[in-house]
């Protein structure tokens, strides 16, 4: 009897070589990733120079998903080109929002990090999907795009999940070990040169399990997509009622905040993706008859929903100018309402048979979206400098006088807002005002100039400055070093300064108050001598129905401290109390 050919199982071990040389492939670019990450954070001169690390960084974290995501045999070098010539756009991009925060130490980043990851997030998802459709010479059919938009989602959140499990694994695993007094473990992982390659290994590796695996995929977005289904007509219901209701009650009290605007956009963009993600490509209804023309109906009104928080944002900004919030805001809803709006003309012109002309609405703006977001982060569209040139504008015409400015956040334009959220545009016309406002008020101007950090703080105050605060209960010697210690944290000088035994110990603390000009907001600190050194102690807060009151008795009324259940105890002026905690 003549043996089996050996070369009908070649082809299942053909599959399984390739596979693994598909994973294999995965984990030494998961790992490359780390070490380029790492190296990137390591180096000090690069710290100095945002314009090189951001784009950098850029580099090091998105070509490798990129590549991975739409990595298939036999179009490598073709999706290397393509991926590598986005990432370089988004490397400019960086670099331009690197140069926003300089100079380094001068600037505060978060906010400005914060938003170009997250629009970057966003842009590079919808680029993902023309990637792949490129790069894989893919039918741009919307019901495969719209597949495979899921399926990325998917892939990427249960990877990123992957990674923090993880992660969170590592430092039980560390702890586990400190506890019985073996710390090697708990300082590899601490490591930067261990961790983040590990980690990108472990997210590489997560892509490589996942990607394969689309009926998993799909099943998962079944079942998110019921959920949609079910979400919607309440949505719907929500927004109808709402709009009624209003009719009644009027948008006066809609308009005094902008929490309003915010949860209004937050529903109209709900409303959004549950319609997406309901009626998907539209060839299918998912509701009965009935129900299909209750909810194209009240999408009708979702055009209303966006004209009413554009409208609500322009009340603000009549009243007090573009923020960065207020710009985004209007981003949003701009976008939003373009959506909302080619939706209902498909409703009144198709009738029921709308959900069908889904895809011509969603692919051309899956391009507008992009360049959108990506025109945030250029000069053209540069958010933080029209904010900061909006405000300011106000400041010179006289609509804004200086002495209402804050420097704490207080709900409105405030000199700690600006250098926290418009980086260099406000880190610039802050400078300038403070050089044009020298002699006029040289006081505001020096602690303009503290604040951003052009002007060191101040270790001792002058004998005139002295004589401006109010001490309590009677004129006293200010101890070494208090001056230093308040200024530090304040950036300013305090309008009254309180000595008092708040500990309970029969050693003083000292309480120093702040009123910022043209408001009644209020801030005290309780400070300390403690191992040759002063130290915050306590931040006091008021309601703020009582600072007028609190302020007008300040300077003269009674003072005690009052014990609570605290290790400081309260400071009771008049009849107001400070609660320190």
């Amino acid at each position: 009897m003549s043996r089996k050919p050996r070369d009908r199982e070649s082809p299942n071990r053909k599959q399984q070589i390739r596979v693994f040389e598909d994973r294999q492939l995965y984990l030494v670019v998961g790992f490359v990733q780390g070490l380029s990450l790492f190296f990137v954070s390591e180096f000090d001169w690069l710290a100095q120079r945002p314009f090189l690390r951001y784009p950098l960084t850029v580099i090091a974290s998105v070509w490798p998903v990129l590549f991975l995501m739409t990595y298939r045999t036999g179009s490598v070098l073709r999706g290397a080109c393509w991926v590598s010539a986005f990432v370089a756009l988004l490397a400019l991009l960086a670099a331009y929002i690197g140069w926003q925060a300089t100079p380094v130490e001068k600037i505060l980043t978060g906010s400005l990090v914060t938003i170009f990851i997250a629009s970057a997030l966003v842009a590079g998802f919808v680029a993902l999907l023309h990637l792949q459709a490129t790069i894989w010479r893919m039918d741009r059919k919307y019901d495969l795009v719209f597949t495979l938009s899921w399926r990325n989602f998917l892939t990427l959140g249960l990877s990123w999940a992957l990674t923090v499990v993880v992660w969170l694994l590592l430092d039980v695993w560390g702890r586990l070990f400190s506890v019985i007094g073996i710390e090697y473990f708990t300082e590899l992982f601490e490591q930067e040169w261990f961790r983040l390659p590990v980690l990108a290994t472990v997210f590489a590796f997560g892509l490589s399990s996942f990607l394969p695996a689309t009926s998993l995929l799909d099943r998962i977005s079944s079942l998110l997509e019921r959920m949609m289904w079910m979400l919607l007509p309440l949505t719907v219901l929500i927004t109808t009622l709402f709009l009624l209701s209003i009719v009644f009650t009027g948008l006066q009290s809609f308009l005094e905040t902008e929490r309003g605007i915010s949860l209004l956009m937050t529903l109209n963009l709900m409303a959004l993706f549950f319609l997406n993600a309901t009626y998907q490509t539209g060839e299918k209804n998912p509701y009965s008859r009935g129900v299909h023309r209750l909810v194209s109906g009240g999408l009708l009104l979702l055009p209303v929903v966006s004209a009413l928080a554009l409208w609500g944002v322009a009340a603000r900004v009549m009243q007090h100018g573009w923020m960065l919030g207020r710009c985004w805001a209007a981003f949003v809803l701009g976008l939003a309402a373009i959506f909302s709006s080619a939706y209902a003309y498909a409703i009144v012109r198709r009738r029921e048979a709308w959900p069908g002309q889904l895809s011509t609405v969603n692919k051309p703006m899956s391009w507008v979206l992009l360049i959108a977001l990506l025109l945030t982060c250029t000069p053209l569209l540069d958010f933080r400098a029209f904010a900061t040139q909006s405000q300011f504008a106000r400041i010179e015409s006289g609509q804004l006088a200086l002495e209402d400015i804050s420097f704490s956040s207080n709900g409105r334009f405030n000199w700690w807002d600006a250098r926290s959220h418009l980086a260099r545009p406000a880190y610039l016309r802050m400078q300038a005002l403070a050089a044009s406002i020298e002699d006029s008020d040289p006081g505001r101007a020096s602690r303009l100039r503290v604040f951003i950090g052009d002007e060191e703080r101040p270790s001792v105050w002058t004998e005139k400055q002295r004589q401006r605060i109010v001490m309590r209960p009677e004129p006293f010697e200010i101890p070494e070093g208090l001056a230093k210690a308040v200024m530090r944290r304040s950036g300013g000088m305090p309008d009254v300064l309180f000595r008092v035994d708040l500990g309970g110990d029969e050693r003083m603390e000292y309480v120093s108050v702040y009123r910022e000009s043209g408001s009644l907001s209020l801030s005290a600190f309780c400070w300390e001598f403690f191992a040759n050194a002063w130290r915050f102690c306590g931040q006091a807060t008021l309601p703020s129905d009582s600072h007028e009151a609190f302020f007008e008795e300040i300077a003269r009324a009674d003072f005690e401290a009052v014990t609570p259940n605290q290790a400081y105890k309260n400071l009771r002026v008049g009849d107001q109390v400070l609660f320190f905690h």
